[in-house]
């Protein structure tokens, strides 16, 4: 039942947002009793948080499989690849984890992310150490660096949410392949 519950909430967060979303509500689309939602989650706050925990899961389920690209470069653009594509499969989770996060409310950024990494953005500065050691990358601040390629991949994926690109997402992608090889060009090693 739980794994019920969450597959209801987490379309209604998605669709209609947080103030939707409602204990009472979830157990009306699910013709249950509302202590029912209550017997597996605490409170709202709860629930919303295991509908996030189940997005973080399958973004971060998604960059790993980037790890089986040959080199430094391939696992770099990879890890873009599936950021996109987590994008383009669940904009609705996107806009909830990166465009609204609660977690970073307030907070002066890198240096919130310096501090408090979430794992996904470490993966991408493990993506981008990897880059520096294998000359792809000049040597500089990783957590800096990732945190400008992730500015250019997170702007990218705010337009194609927004509607711009006409949801064709071969465009996206190959807008910001085409982006990130200036980028690379500019902050590589040269011939690399």
């Amino acid at each position: 039942m739980r794994e019920t519950i969450l597959t209801v909430a987490s379309r209604l967060y998605r669709t209609e947002g947080a103030t939707a979303l409602s204990m009472r509500r979830v157990a009306g689309e699910l013709g249950v009793a509302p202590n029912t939602i209550y017997r597996h989650f605490e409170n709202k706050d709860d629930l919303i948080h295991q509908i996030l925990e189940a997005g973080r899961r399958e973004f971060s389920h998604l960059l790993h499989r980037a790890l089986d690209a040959p080199n430094a470069r391939e696992r770099f653009h990879a890890s873009v690849d599936a950021y996109l594509e987590f994008v383009v499969t669940n904009p609705d989770y996107y806009a909830a984890l990166f465009v609204t996060p609660r977690a970073y409310q307030g907070a002066p950024l890198p240096d919130a992310f310096r501090e408090r990494r979430p794992a996904t953005f470490q993966f991408l500065v493990d993506r981008v150490d990897e880059c520096m050691r294998e000359g792809v990358f000049r040597r500089d601040d990783s957590v800096d660096v990732a945190f400008a390629c992730w500015s250019q991949i997170h702007g990218f994926a705010a337009l194609y949410v927004a509607g711009f690109f006409a949801g064709d997402a071969a465009a996206l992608r190959a807008a910001v392949r085409r982006c990130f090889d200036q980028i690379i060009n500019g902050i590589g090693e040269p011939g690399r």
